[in-house]
């Protein structure tokens, strides 16, 4: 019984003692920054919260403190794609509920919608800001 106890005893220690990961970083890709310049291979960004933390190669990097690692060798990282001639605010909100997942899926992180109800557009813009959307 007392060796039941302490094992749990020690085994919940142990887990309050890790912190959450509050980052994580992909390694391996190869990157393409948007600059211009060349691909960047075997790259590693490191992401914590909503912003890029760190852009590297492997060589030399170094897991910073409370940071997964994702391996992504074999894939790509490139910036988020805009779609300059979008039609989502024409007021149905079943077709955003159904869209913007999928843009993100595709690597689009940014619209420009030509037509519809701009205050349609401006809620939705609020929405996607406070994080209620």
């Amino acid at each position: 019984m007392h060796r039941a106890a302490s094992a749990l005893g020690l085994s919940l220690l142990l887990a309050c003692g890790q912190e959450e990961p509050t980052g994580v970083a992909l390694i391996g890709a190869t990157l393409i920054d948007g600059s211009g310049g060349p691909a960047l291979p075997d790259a590693v960004v490191v992401v914590r919260g909503s912003r890029i933390e760190w852009i590297g190669t492997r060589a030399g990097f170094q897991l910073p403190e409370r940071t997964r690692e994702l391996d992504v060798s074999g894939r790509w990282i490139i910036p988020g794609l805009i779609d300059a001639h979008v039609h989502l605010s024409d007021g149905n909100a079943g077709v955003l509920d159904w869209a913007l997942p999928r843009y993100l899926a595709f690597g689009v992180t940014t619209v420009r919608d030509v037509h519809g109800k701009l205050v349609t557009a401006l809620a939705l813009r609020d929405a996607l800001a406070d994080g209620t959307r």
